[in-house]
C-alpha cells in the first residue's frame, strides 16, 4: 500500500494520471478499510480507466 501511494505521488509530481486496474473486491476493500480509495483511482477493467 505504501508502494502505490509512493507511485500515486510521485506520477502527481509529473502531472500524469495513475490508475489502479484490476480493482475488483478482493482488492479493493482493504483498500477501502485503510482509507486509500479516496486517493486513487480504481477500475475494474483497462478499458474503464482508459475512458475515464
Amino acid at each position: 500500500m505504501t508502494t502505490l501511494m509512493r507511485v500515486e505521488a510521485k506520477a502527481e509530481r509529473a502531472h500524469a494520471d495513475f490508475r489502479v486496474v484490476g480493482a475488483h473486491r478482493p482488492v479493493r476493500r482493504p483498500l477501502e478499510i485503510v482509507g486509500l480509495t479516496e486517493h486513487l483511482h480504481l477500475f475494474d477493467s483497462r478499458a474503464a480507466a482508459l475512458a475515464a
